[in-house]
């Protein structure tokens, strides 16, 4: 018999009610009160998991004349760009640095011990060293309120590559709602929201048992304690964004 994999968050709600008593015990939570749950247990799970983010790398392409640049909303960061500004026009090149530099070329031929490997180790290191001298790194600034990108100075380059913390958000499809830790804590917020959401102590069932709210409220909040010990330990990567 094949097992029914929890893909997606109405699996995940189904599952849920089963586990509050459905379909023999009316669960009086609504589908969005269900989804605020699943919500807050993959939030407090990627905390723990992946220090609340998703760090990755976007690309950008700029046009010119253009400052300002309307990201992802769920981008709450930008700790780093690569992209050209314009050149100076007066850079002061350092004494024993000339413009002209004369490649290194090596062969099948060559002889590797005719090589002067410390000459060409300075050499390489000077070129280095200018490149950087000439390629000037834009000034920016990212609001995350706005989720707007500024450029103080207009970029050179057709394309900026920005490093990049986003809030993980999960797909239509994901494999993160069948993901114990998740399961588990969203069960224990859907106990404790259920015995709030009544308002009651205690209401009798169709065989005319009862049932206590307060205890529901404990069991949750049993669960979620021993569940938020589980997660002081996890450090364990969510998988692969892809922008």
């Amino acid at each position: 018999m094949a097992i029914d994999r929890i893909d997606t968050k109405e699996k995940l709600r189904e599952y849920i009610k089963r586990r509050l008593g459905a379909p023999l015990l009316r669960v009086e939570l609504t589908e969005d009160m269900l989804n605020d749950c699943i919500d807050k247990a993959i939030y407090e799970y990627s905390y723990y998991a992946y220090d609340g983010t998703i760090e990755g790398t976007l690309l950008v392409e700029l046009t010119p004349g253009v400052f300002e640049y309307k990201l992802d909303p769920r981008i709450h960061a930008v700790s780093g760009l690569q992209a050209s500004s314009t050149y100076s026009t007066f850079i002061n090149i350092p004494a024993g640095y000339t413009l002209a530099m004369n490649p290194i070329t090596l062969n099948m031929q060559d002889n590797v011990s005719n090589i002067d490997i410390q000459s060409m180790t300075q050499r390489m290191a000077k070129m280095s060293n200018l490149r950087n001298l000439f390629d000037v790194q834009v000034n920016f600034d990212y609001n995350s309120n706005n989720s707007t990108l500024y450029f103080f100075e207009e970029p050179v380059s057709s394309v900026a590559v920005l490093e990049i913390a986003m809030d993980y958000e999960p797909g239509e499809v994901d494999g993160i709602y069948n993901n114990n830790i998740i399961k588990k804590m969203a069960e224990a917020e859907a106990w404790i929201m259920w015995s709030n959401v009544t308002g009651k102590y205690s209401s009798n069932l169709v065989n005319g048992s009862t049932i206590n709210y307060d205890d529901m409220r404990s069991k949750g909040e049993s669960m979620l304690e021993a569940v938020n010990e589980e997660l002081q330990t996890l450090r364990e990567p969510l998988g692969v964004y892809i922008f």
